[in-house]
């Protein structure tokens, strides 16, 4: 189970719950997990992130790629992160 990582954008309004207003996908970049050059797990946030070699070749490719950060089942006592859906800066989906 992946759970999509979000940060609230807007302020709560009492009308609209914050989980489902002006909740935005966390999107990671290279430079965020150090330019890493191989995949494997690495330290990241409250856990740890898994990086796949073909997303470092998306990167390599294409450094200024970002993608959505998901947190692996939510659930376990340790925090997993993954890496979805990728895009660029100006909104394009290669």
């Amino acid at each position: 189970m992946l759970a999509l990582v979000t940060y609230n954008s807007e302020p709560e309004t009492a009308n609209v719950p914050a989980m489902i207003k002006g909740n935005t996908p966390l999107r990671i970049g290279w430079s965020d997990l150090n330019n890493v050059q191989e995949a494997g797990q690495y330290p990241f946030r409250d856990g740890v992130i898994t990086v796949l070699e073909l997303e470092i070749a998306i990167w390599r490719k294409h450094p200024e790629a970002l993608f959505t950060l998901m947190r692996k089942n939510p659930i376990r006592d340790r925090v997993e992160y993954v890496l979805g859906k990728h895009g660029f800066p100006s909104g394009d989906a290669a």
